[in-house]
């Protein structure tokens, strides 16, 4: 696709696409007016946006679930391990009773 450089900023560059879109591209040392080919693809924010958002999701769900409170199965694991008592739990059983 080509596009017409409007403006440069640093490292991004705005430019003006055949569509009439403006986009954000990587500054290549463009000037302004140059016309360039840029690949639609290359173009997209959202490897850059979804990929710390995922990780930001990931730390939070791992450390809800090892920090909180009570409901933290992984310490109940490490405590069973590191008890020096066997742990034996005898679940109650119901006598039978006979109906009259």
């Amino acid at each position: 696709m080509r596009a017409v450089v409007l403006k440069t900023n640093g490292h991004t560059a705005t430019v003006l696409a055949d569509g009439g879109a403006f986009l954000t591209v990587p500054n290549r040392n463009y000037a302004v007016g140059e016309e360039i080919d840029i690949d639609e693809k290359k173009n997209s924010l959202a490897p850059r946006i979804l990929m710390p958002m995922a990780a930001a999701l990931l730390i939070g769900i791992i450390g809800l679930t090892v920090f909180m409170p009570g409901k933290n199965p992984i310490r109940n694991i490490v405590t069973a391990v590191a008890s020096p008592t066997p742990l034996v739990t005898e679940t109650p059983t119901a006598t039978p009773t006979a109906t009259p």
